[in-house]
């Protein structure tokens, strides 16, 4: 019989964010992309059937209706445009966070912009 303090032990995998970007996998490994190098791809939450749904959609325009691929999610990733790329980099370059939008996520965590 157990005591009201013992409790059965479980892994819990919790996701970094609930958010993140969606791309078409295809079954080569890669993503499927325009001349540009800019890839397919839709944000949403992690595991959104409408943003899969959608992604499928464009997919089969794209690559064909029998393209074999599938929705593959980066979590806590965000869409960002060529302009911000280019200051994402000059920023890393600076030895700063490249992304200003995690500066003010830093200085508003529980940890308080001591990074662990």
């Amino acid at each position: 019989m157990r005591t009201f303090n013992e409790q059965k032990r479980k892994n819990i995998i919790v996701p970094q964010s609930a958010f993140g970007v969606c791309l078409w996998k295809m079954p080569d490994g890669g993503f499927i992309s325009d001349g540009d190098g800019n890839y397919m791809c839709a944000e949403g939450m992690v595991g959104d059937r409408k943003v899969e749904a959608q992604m499928a959609e464009a997919a089969n325009y794209w690559a064909g209706n029998d393209n074999g691929g599938k929705p593959h999610w980066i979590d806590s990733a965000r869409k960002v445009s060529d302009s911000e790329r280019e200051e994402q980099a000059g920023r890393l370059g600076e030895g700063l966070v490249p992304d200003p939008v995690e500066d003010a996520i830093i200085e508003v965590a529980p940890y308080r912009g001591k990074i662990r």
